[in-house]
């Protein structure tokens, strides 16, 4: 965890999604980019009306920085599916994390998600 980021963990808990990603970028442009800061970004835009593509551009940098990255993978495909209703993306980025995590416990959910937008 990168301390500079605690301001906008707090905003996004206190559900000040705007003021969370203002915090996230500051904290970015002071002390560099990094993975756990953009998926903060990435999920505080992803709490906004109409921000789909900026929170998925935001997390696709978090996967770019660490292509291991579980948590990046599984908010990335959190957005395409309650954000975007794009199953299709949501199946992508969820076969990418069955292959580096094949036991992660939000895999059979969110693949039934992306299934069900796809089927619309």
């Amino acid at each position: 965890r990168r301390p500079e980021l605690d301001q906008a963990r707090r905003l996004f808990a206190s559900g000040l999604y705007k003021e969370s990603a203002d915090a996230a970028k500051k904290a970015m442009d002071d002390s560099g980019p990094s993975v756990e800061g953009h998926i903060l970004l990435g999920e505080a835009y992803a709490k906004q009306k109409g921000w789909y593509n900026l929170a998925a551009r935001e997390l696709e940098k978090a996967i770019a920085l660490d292509p291991t990255t579980i948590e990046g993978r599984l908010a990335l495909a959190r957005v395409h599916i309650e954000c975007g209703g794009r199953g299709d993306k949501a199946q992508a980025v969820l076969n990418e994390l069955r292959a580096i995590a094949p036991d992660q416990p939000e895999l059979k959910t969110l693949t039934r998600q992306a299934n069900s937008l796809m089927k619309e």
